[in-house]
């Protein structure tokens, strides 16, 4: 579990950056604004990748996708295989299908992933998205084994539980 830090300018010069990552782990998972998107913040990018040890995973970045520099983030992340993170609940609306697709098409790591805040109010839709994902005839091939190869690829497989790693074993089979 955890939960994801707000980009600022000069996060790439913080020291601190290691307490703040996933489940003692070295990865960050960092949200945007639409605003922040520019040239700074892809020199704060790369001062994290090449100068410490952690990870960072840009969050939910489909939400993103209206942005004025949304291409040039794109490319950025493929460019400098920057991990990004999906939400589950994206895959499964109408709005986001091209933006969803697009991302999957990426040559980096694409972490799907729940935001689930609440169990009650936020439920998490990943055995849903992962069903779209795999009844999507132009997807269900590459896709699905895109996303489960990739999670293990940074390292997040560790934490499925026993029903999660069935349901994995079933829906990639």
């Amino acid at each position: 579990l955890g939960c994801e830090m707000l980009y600022y300018s000069g996060i790439g010069n913080s020291e601190m950056l290691e307490e703040f990552c996933l489940n003692d782990s070295k990865f960050l998972l960092l949200e945007l604004t639409d605003e922040v998107i520019d040239k700074k913040l892809f020199e704060d990018l790369e001062k994290i990748s090449e100068n410490s040890p952690v990870i960072p995973i840009i969050a939910h970045i489909e939400r993103y996708h209206k942005a004025r520099n949304y291409k040039k983030l794109l490319k950025f992340v493929a460019e400098k295989k920057i991990p990004i993170q999906i939400n589950a609940t994206s895959v499964l609306l109408p709005a986001f299908k091209k933006t969803i697709k697009k991302l999957l098409s990426i040559d980096t790591v694409c972490v799907l992933a729940s935001d689930s805040h609440s169990m009650s109010t936020r439920p998490p839709f990943i055995e849903k998205a992962l069903l779209r994902l795999k009844s999507d005839n132009k997807t269900k091939d590459k896709v699905v084994k895109l996303i489960l190869v990739d999670t293990i690829k940074i390292g997040t497989i560790r934490s499925l539980s026993l029903e999660e790693v069935e349901l994995v074993t079933r829906l990639t089979a």
